[in-house]
Parts: C-alpha cells; structure tokens; sequence
C-alpha cells in the first residue's frame, strides 16, 4: 500500500516518526519514505532525460551546421580568390564583396532551413508523444529555433566575409 502524508514538520523528522509508527505496528513491515519532491523527480526522470539528451544533440546539430556553412563559405572564399582580386582592382569596395560572399551563403541558409524545416516536422510527430501540455507544433518553439539557427549561421559567415574583403588585388592577380 501507499499512504501520502502532508507535514508541517522537516521531512527527516517526519520519516522518522513514520518509521517508528510502523514499526510498533508491525517490525517486519518493508517501507520506504520518500518525499513528494523525490517521488516527482523519480517519475520524471526519463523525460528529465531524454530533454537534456535532446537538448545536447540539437546544439551539437547547431555547432555541425554553424561549421559546415564556415567550411563552405571559407572554400568559396578560397575559391574565388582570383576573382574577387579582380574585383576589387576594377574598383568594387570591400563592402560590396562582403555582401557578395553573403549573398552566396544566404542562399545555402535558406536552402539547407527549408529543407532542415520539412525533416523536422516528420521528426516532430515521433516526438509528440515526450512533450508536456505542448503541441508537436507550437509556433514560438519553431520560430526561435529557426532564428537560432539563422542567427548561429550569420556569425559563422563574419570570418570568411573579412577575409573576402581584405584580399589584397595585386597578390590575388599574382598567385596564378
């Protein structure tokens, strides 16, 4: 059987009293006390869990994304070393590569979101039996998740669009 018990005592006093009640009533009797908050954090363990495995595999997917677009920008970058070097002697200013090589990696943000956004709602109706009072679509969780990623994606363009816009022209048109 199960008895709850609310006390204004200390809970170690409480066992206590409990433990010496039961045992005047009968020594062999197997118990065990826990507190409420013990009791709530044993039934909630696993979907504790699983948030946290979850929330560790999604950053991990974020810093995976975020490195994935500095790879591709920075090889374009290499890439097209040469052209940007001609670019530039032509007159185009440092501005204007920059917002070129953004504009390149814009398209891949968009791209790889769209597609993330259509793989994540499939992925979503496996999960909605793990959320509490929150559906599998909720607006404001897709909304900043999407943001995030924007956001993460954006700072990892910043290295390759300076170094874009601080090729030197003359040694760009010399290393070929």
């Amino acid at each position: 059987g199960t008895i709850a018990l609310r006390t204004t005592l200390n809970p170690t006093d409480a066992a206590g009293l409990l433990l010496r009640s039961l045992a005047s009533v009968d020594p062999q009797l197997p118990s065990e006390i826990k507190t409420m908050t013990e009791q709530v954090a044993t039934l909630t363990a696993r979907s504790r869990f699983l948030a946290v495995l979850l929330a560790a595999f999604a950053g991990l997917a974020l810093f995976v994304a975020a490195a994935g677009l500095y790879a591709v920008a920075s090889f374009l970058v290499t890439q097209r070393t040469r052209d940007i070097g001609i670019r530039m002697a032509l007159g185009a200013s440092s501005s204007i590569i920059a917002r070129q090589v953004a504009g390149e990696a814009v398209y891949w943000i968009v791209a790889g979101t769209a597609a993330g956004y259509g793989l994540a709602q499939l992925a979503a109706r496996g999960l909605a039996a793990e959320l509490f009072q929150i559906p599998a679509t909720d607006a404001w969780s897709w909304a900043s998740t999407m943001g995030a990623l924007t956001i993460a994606l954006l700072f990892a363009l910043i290295p390759p669009m300076r170094r874009a816009a601080s090729v030197d022209p003359v040694i760009a048109l010399r290393a070929e």
